[in-house]
């Protein structure tokens, strides 16, 4: 069966899903068919050489990317529909794409976040499948050029190149009522899994939840009057909006199927869940438990570099 065929943990994280949604079975076999038989005709083994090349052009698209003006971008779903996507294997976790996705391929997408690390621009986010030689369909994290729609960064095998992922609050935003729904989410590699060479640096971008609302919205993901059905109750506290805290939920399951583990530390409005010990300009100080041990603490440092701040996640589950 075409499920014995994946790795543990995500084989695990398709029996979750089709144990929650049972007629999804059907629609993952058939996806799973589809797309073997699709890369059989176009899959063409990569040489020793050319793996090289392509971790060579991975690092120039970062450096091209540095200096790149940044584009807009409204879309919530991108790529080729169709074509043959060009890609090449440079390492376990690596892969370098020298055309747009597939649209066909792409599982989802949050498009237009300002990233400020590994480079300072609009990228858009995608997870999106791969087959590989043993023709399972693997899982594919890429920020991808919002205006070419061609993958700068590919990552796969999420589950053993992803070191930890992050959602938190940003210092600053966190104690106005208008900024509070916007926050960071932060991922680390592994170092075997980095993208340039002795370079390890973090993908970190800003995430505004009321735009992500609209675009889910926009791509039938949850219903337009989902909204309205939620209790504002807690607007004015300093948790994040309750319909914002059910889509940090949904995003934190298609990031869960794709082989991340998604860590929500944003303050909740909910009773015994994600409270704040102290939250100011320089610190928060935040609870998962809601008890006085912090299990994140996010401190600005004392630099030349304005914004600078600190991580120290005290727990992680």
């Amino acid at each position: 069966m075409w499920k014995d065929q994946l790795p543990q943990d995500l084989k695990a994280q398709v029996d979750a899903l089709v144990n929650e949604y049972p007629k999804s079975e059907s629609v993952l076999s058939q996806l799973a068919t589809y797309y073997t038989s699709l890369e059989q005709d176009k899959r063409r083994k990569t040489a020793p050489g050319k793996a090289k090349a392509g971790k060579a052009v991975q690092e120039e698209k970062l450096s091209n990317a540095s200096t790149a003006k940044p584009e807009p971008s409204d879309s919530v779903a991108g790529g080729s529909s169709n074509g043959t996507v060009k890609s090449e294997v440079v390492s376990k976790h690596i892969l370098n794409y020298t055309g747009p996705i597939d649209v066909n391929e792409t599982i989802f997408e949050l498009p237009g976040l300002s990233y400020i690390s590994p480079v300072r621009r609009k990228l858009n986010l995608v997870f999106h499948l791969y087959i590989a030689e043993n023709n399972t369909p693997l899982p594919v994290l890429s920020v991808v050029n919002p205006t070419t729609k061609i993958p700068e960064i590919s990552v796969t095998n999420l589950s053993s190149a992803i070191k930890l992922c992050l959602i938190v609050p940003i210092l600053g935003n966190s104690t106005v009522s208008t900024k509070k729904d916007t926050v960071m989410l932060a991922l680390w590699l592994h170092d075997e899994a980095a993208v340039t060479t002795g370079k390890n640096d973090p993908f970190i971008c800003t995430l505004n939840l009321d735009v992500v609302k609209k675009q889910l919205m926009a791509a039938g993901k949850i219903p337009e009057h989902a909204e309205a059905q939620i209790s504002a109750s807690g607007s004015d506290s300093d948790a994040i909006k309750p319909i914002n805290e059910l889509i940090i939920d949904f995003l934190q399951r298609q990031f869960n199927l794709c082989g991340v583990k998604l860590i929500n530390f944003l303050p909740s409005t909910n009773p015994g869940k994600n409270s704040l010990n102290m939250n100011d300009d320089n610190v928060i100080c935040l609870s998962q438990n809601a008890d006085t041990k912090n299990d994140l603490v996010v401190k600005k440092c004392l630099q030349r570099f304005e914004g600078r701040c600190t991580f120290t996640c005290v727990h992680v589950p």
